[in-house]
């Protein structure tokens, strides 16, 4: 008796996983396209995987100085044009 509860509750925890793995998936949108994902991590891991100055990034929220100029990761303002008020 007991081998038939085991196996049953073996098969419900595999039905179930697969049934989770089912739904957690990128569904395709009405156009066409993947549904886009958004990357959600928690304060302490977001800290650790920032990038150094001079690495590559897409944009600002990649880099530990918070700027990204020409997908790398600087740490220097962009200089404006015009006076530097003198």
């Amino acid at each position: 008796m007991s081998s038939q509860v085991l196996k049953t509750t073996v098969i419900i925890l595999i039905v179930s996983t697969i049934i989770n793995q089912i739904n957690c998936a990128a569904l395709q949108t009405d156009a066409g396209h993947s549904a886009v994902r958004l990357k959600r991590m928690t304060p302490f891991w977001r800290f650790f995987t920032l990038r150094p100055v001079g690495d590559l990034c897409r944009d600002h929220s990649e880099c530990s100085s918070k700027l990204c100029k020409k997908n790398y990761c600087t740490q220097r303002t962009p200089v404006l044009n015009g006076n530097s008020g003198a």
